[in-house]
């Protein structure tokens, strides 16, 4: 899809940003390692005290993944979805940051907005047209999923009829 100027210059008759939760501040993740740290540094010299050195480098390696882990749920943080219905269609962007991933026009007038079944009792929000379909939220709630596809649903439904 082309980015089209009047896709931000006309006013929207929908629009929402969904994104995941947060992350804490660093200075807490700086914390939280630095006392993990010190519990693990504390366990692999008992292990190597004990004898056990080998189990010295897991606690190190198991302190790594956790190091790695929380860097990775900070940069997946930065994901947002900017949801947009104005005269010109339905569009969706999904943003890094600033970086712009992938970006979808859909006619309002053909999306169907759905909560599909997926695996553990979760429904996955679904928008389709013409044989394509989007998942968006995945990183929602089953009710912020449920809300967020209400209020989709009545804005296409004004949208459709014209109202504003």
């Amino acid at each position: 899809m082309t980015d089209d100027a009047s896709a931000r210059t006309d006013p929207a008759a929908f629009e929402a940003v969904l994104y995941p939760n947060p992350p804490p501040p660093t200075s807490s993740l700086v914390l939280l390692v630095v006392a993990v740290g010190g519990v693990a540094l504390g366990v692999g010299i008992g292990f190597y005290l004990a004898g056990a050195w080998p189990v010295s480098g897991f606690v190190g390696v198991e302190l790594g993944l956790l190091i790695a882990a929380l860097l990775w749920t900070r940069r997946n943080a930065r994901y947002r979805e900017h949801v947009r219905l104005d005269e010109s269609g339905l569009h969706v962007r999904a943003l890094a940051g600033q970086r712009l991933l992938r970006e979808w026009r859909f006619e309002p007038y053909w999306v169907r907005v759905r909560l599909e079944p997926a695996r553990h009792g979760e429904r996955l929000l679904q928008l389709s047209a013409h044989g394509r379909t989007l998942t968006l939220g995945r990183f929602l709630t089953s009710d912020e999923r449920s809300d967020f596809a209400d209020a989709l649903n009545r804005a296409l439904g004004q949208h459709r009829q014209g109202e504003r």
